[in-house]
């Protein structure tokens, strides 16, 4: 496939972690790594669903295409407190022999590109303050670039069937994130930023204008990806602090303060 081109960058990502400083091109390095590992790890999960019935394949399948997002979550929770990963080998029960090849094939291809996956991601979020402090925005750090390497192998394989894992994300990666950060004593929630909020409705109406005739053509496509890139522009050019949530409302009232007096 077109992306195990990029499986180098991987060893490279790995041996730069070995090397003091250069925290920029850790972040990087892991950054283009973590897309050929997740595309494999789609792959896998899109083979072992291919021998489970329909409903449990369709589930197994949006799991493992969108394990590397909720694995990313995860990490960014636990920032560097991390746990190994635990490996459960493969039971050949009275099962033909070519079943348990195949399965045996597949589970070994799941478990060794969760932990590298895992590995990856690891090393990507070590890198998120160094490459905070050059400069480059937070939103835009977490809203356009984390989404944007996760789905790159989806993107490429499979655009027509892109709408599924938008749901997977928003039904299931976000509550799962949420009680994990609950149970590590770390709470999260929803409340998100009226900025990010008004970059939803947007994106919503203009698909929804889109997919009113259910048909699309290269124009709709191409506008598609200039209002992606507006958003990649306004969440590099929003300011960091919070002020436009309901739990910036404190300082939103300091500003108004010092500006009356």
């Amino acid at each position: 496939m077109l992306l195990n081109v990029l499986w180098p960058i991987v060893d490279i990502a790995v041996m730069f972690q070995l090397l003091p400083g250069l925290h920029l091109s850790k972040f990087t390095t892991a950054y283009v790594a973590v897309v050929p590992s997740a595309n494999v790890l789609g792959f896998a999960g899109q083979e072992f669903a291919r021998k489970m019935l329909k409903v449990a394949g369709i589930l197994i399948e949006t799991t493992f295409v969108s394990i590397a997002e909720i694995l990313l979550f995860i990490v960014l929770i636990l920032k560097h407190e991390t746990s190994a990963p635990q490996q459960s080998g493969v039971e050949n029960d009275r099962v033909p022999l070519i079943q348990a090849a195949i399965l045996g094939s597949i589970f070994t291809n799941l478990l060794l590109c969760l932990v590298l996956v895992t590995l990856l991601l690891i090393f990507l979020v070590r890198g998120i303050e160094h490459v905070i402090q050059s400069a480059v925005p937070d939103r835009f750090l977490g809203l356009i670039l984390p989404p944007l390497v996760e789905k790159a192998a989806e993107h490429l394989a499979a655009i027509d069937e892109a709408w599924a894992p938008s749901i997977h994300p928003a039904l299931f990666n976000g509550l799962l994130v949420i009680l994990v950060g609950w149970a590590l004593g770390k709470p999260t929630d929803l409340n998100f930023e009226i900025f990010m909020i008004a970059l939803l409705v947007l994106s919503i109406l203009v698909v929804g204008n889109f997919l009113r005739d259910g048909e699309s053509n290269l124009l709709e496509g191409t506008l598609l990806v200039v209002v992606y890139t507006i958003i990649a522009i306004a969440c590099w050019c929003y300011p960091s602090p919070d002020v436009a949530t309901s739990n910036g409302m404190d300082a939103i009232n300091t500003t108004i303060s010092i500006e009356v007096l």
